[in-house]
């Protein structure tokens, strides 16, 4: 019968791609609120988010959303 090991990876995996790109999403909207730009000018690579001006790394924007107001 086998494993179904292929059908799970591909399951999985897109689960895991479709959560990826809706963080990314929402972290172009987080990150252009925090460096003052359109959400159209944010792009993402390699845990960075930049725009024209400034940039900021995935983790200093997760600590800039959980620090005290």
């Amino acid at each position: 019968l086998g494993s179904f090991g292929s059908r799970s990876l591909f399951v999985g995996g897109s689960a895991v791609a479709s959560a990826c790109d809706a963080l990314i999403e929402e972290g172009r909207k987080l990150a252009a609120l925090r460096l003052g730009a359109p959400v159209e000018a944010v792009t993402y690579q390699g845990g960075r988010f930049a725009a024209p001006g400034g940039s900021v790394l995935l983790a200093d924007l997760a600590a800039w959303l959980d620090a005290p107001d």
